[in-house]
């Protein structure tokens, strides 16, 4: 029954996000994209978003430093 109801939301919604959230190489990447792969071959239109990918466009390849709790600068920048 829980299927069924999944299934309906795919085919039936206009827009669905799944969100992959955990440690750093843990897979994320690895399982959205078999994900999209299974889920296309269902039928379904997906199309996988890597948020490092887009952090990279905007900022460039970054060091450590970056993802530092205390980098004032990064903090001024989103807020």
């Amino acid at each position: 029954k829980l299927i069924s109801i999944v299934f309906f939301f795919f085919f039936f919604s206009k827009k669905i996000a799944i969100v992959l959230v955990g440690l750093p190489a843990r897979g994320k990447t690895y399982i959205s994209l078999k994900l999209s792969h299974y889920l296309k071959w269902l039928g379904v239109k997906s199309s996988p978003f890597s948020l490092a990918t887009y952090r990279d466009q905007l900022f460039g390849k970054q060091t450590h430093d970056f993802f530092d709790p205390g980098n004032f600068i990064l903090f001024c920048i989103f807020m």
